[in-house]
């Protein structure tokens, strides 16, 4: 019975986290296709997730997350206070280089924006709290000159001539300090 209760568990949070950023609903179809699992198996697992308060099911029945999802987020931002030591941090760097501010968290293969502080300016990107984007675009790749388009003969990129900055990068500050560089650390 556990082993059947671990996987009834797994089955339903591959259905929740088969929605992505911008998906406003998902149909049986897509949820089938994104998890690989029957349609029956999935109307079995969404009827608990409704129950729960998980998952909604709107005309023309299609699924949209639900609440209480909404509630365990609130919860979980609340009780790693995350937001006291990394707020003002990234709306110093906005102050003080005009540019946004994000964190992000490494999942697998992509990032999650878990936090971002928008800068003043009219052309910048549209990165918003909770979008998951690949590893391979932007400045998280800058030292991998192999898999970017983007860059000039020594690995920088074009669109950005200085150092790289990233704690993470042995030319960086904080890491040639030895000292920690991730609130997670």
């Amino acid at each position: 019975m556990k082993a059947e209760l671990q996987t009834s568990v797994g089955r339903a949070l591959a259905v929740l986290d088969s929605f992505r950023a911008g998906d406003q609903s998902l149909s049986l179809a897509e949820l089938a296709e994104r998890t690989g699992f029957y349609k029956s198996t999935i109307l079995r697992l969404a009827q608990s997730l409704q129950r729960a308060n998980f998952l909604i099911r709107i005309e023309g029945g299609r699924y949209q997350l639900g609440a209480a999802l909404i509630r365990l987020g609130e919860i979980c931002k609340r009780s790693a206070r995350i937001d006291d030591h990394i707020g003002p941090v990234l709306q110093k760097l906005v102050e003080t280089t005009g540019e946004s501010a994000t964190l992000y968290v490494r999942k697998g293969g992509q990032r999650f924006c878990l936090r971002r502080v928008d800068s003043q300016r009219a052309l910048r990107d549209h990165v918003r709290e909770g979008d998951l984007l690949p590893l391979t675009i932007g400045a998280p790749d800058w030292d991998a000159p192999h898999r970017s388009r983007n860059r000039g003969r020594r690995g920088r990129c074009r669109s950005s001539p200085t150092a790289n900055t990233s704690p993470t990068s042995p030319r960086s500050p904080a890491a040639s300090s030895g000292r920690r560089t991730s609130w997670w650390e």
